[in-house]
């Protein structure tokens, strides 16, 4: 600790009870072999709770939800789910909640190498939806949670509501009451899905609003003690989430999953980023629809290596095809690809993306006599 400036001078540790509140404050006291004022010895006392040191006992906290060993959520912590409409968003949550709601001792129809820590303690568990109807609501909770978890009828510490209708001014409020209320009536909250948490503010391009809903969620996760499952949107043909929000959200979750349909109709779950994992070693799982069991069921394990070959090799034909050493304009490169591929124009564009940022097989160069607007492409392949 660094010496501070004296502001008067006084008999150093000596009290005078003559001295008036403001030199009381700023009267010098020997702290660790140097002095430190009143008014800074209490700053430090008051945030002390915030301090980090190395000579501090911190536990590292159980994961609640893991892949294959592989933690991806732990108490205190946000995670994102994110994909696009439809992919499976709400399927893959199902089965994370009816994990949840069960002891340790258990065996439920849940998706293999995806764990969730049992709750043997019987803590809250709370879900949150912004999006279904409560008819489509009532049927997912009643085959992929309740059903699949091998229980009769709900438990009373399962909490789950559909806000829809609830004014938008009025979600974060009745959220901070949803978990103190629940917590102290299960004695803690074990785990916590918000299906749509962009519908608690105006915009998701807002950066204010999107700041102040991320550090909301966050704060409640640290005071609850408890990991909240974050679900969000992707762009349209993109691995970006949506707005200033998915931006946000990236940057404060130790974890961000993505959901994602293939050509073939099955879902499947990608690690993104995660703080406590390797991507590589999170197998990729897959699942689809059961229609007799009515909820989404495992379909196995995602060959990671042939998809990123299959895909690589792809990118490097277009490049090879459409790109030189000749700068070509990007809206020419555009109308090119969807010619050799049979694609959208948005696949065509989002084929660039990946050719440039992923692959690095083109890049952007600069053209004499050209407009900044326009941009142009080389290749980078021999």
């Amino acid at each position: 600790m660094l010496a501070l400036p004296i502001k008067n001078n006084f008999p150093l540790d000596k009290p005078n009870t003559e001295l008036s509140d403001e030199q009381v404050n700023h009267r010098p006291i020997k702290l660790n072999d140097h002095y430190i004022t009143e008014e800074k010895l209490t700053f430090l006392k008051q945030y002390e709770h915030l301090r980090v040191t190395l000579e501090m006992d911190i536990i590292e906290p159980e994961p609640i939800i893991s892949i294959s060993g592989n933690i991806i959520s732990t108490p205190g912590n946000l995670t994102m789910l994110s994909g696009s409409s439809k992919a499976g968003k709400s399927a893959f949550c199902s089965d994370i909640l009816a994990g949840a709601i069960r002891g340790h001792n258990y065996a439920y129809d849940g998706f293999e190498v995806l764990n969730i820590d049992g709750n043997e303690q019987k803590k809250a568990i709370i879900h949150i939806d912004t999006e279904q109807a409560r008819h489509n609501h009532h049927k997912n909770l009643k085959y992929a949670v309740i059903r699949r978890s091998l229980l009769e009828k709900t438990p009373s510490y399962y909490y789950s509501y559909n806000i829809r209708e609830m004014e938008l001014n009025k979600r974060t409020k009745w959220t901070e009451d949803l978990f103190k209320e629940a917590a102290e009536e299960s004695g803690g909250i074990h785990l916590a899905v918000i299906d749509g948490i962009a519908d608690y503010i105006r915009s998701v391009n807002d950066e204010q609003d999107s700041n102040t809903i991320v550090h909301f969620f966050e704060k409640l996760a640290i005071k609850y003690n408890c990991p909240i499952i974050a679900i969000v949107h992707l762009n349209p043909n993109s691995s970006k989430e949506r707005g200033h929000l998915g931006s946000q959200l990236q940057r404060k979750s130790e974890s961000v999953l993505q959901i994602k349909k293939g050509d073939d109709g099955i879902s499947y779950c990608e690690p993104f980023l995660l703080r406590n994992a390797s991507n590589m070693d999170v197998p990729i799982i897959l699942f689809e629809y059961d229609k007799d069991k009515k909820y989404h069921t495992y379909a196995g394990i995602k060959n990671r290596n042939d998809k990123q070959q299959d895909n690589s090799k792809l990118m490097r034909e277009i490049a090879e095809s459409v790109f030189s050493k000749e700068p070509i304009q990007y809206k020419d490169a555009v109308n090119k690809i969807m010619q050799f591929s049979n694609k959208s124009i948005s696949t065509a564009k989002r084929y660039i993306d990946s050719m440039s940022d992923e692959y690095n097989f083109i890049k952007i160069v600069p053209v004499p006599n050209q407009s900044s607007r326009e941009t142009f492409y080389v290749s980078l392949l021999g």
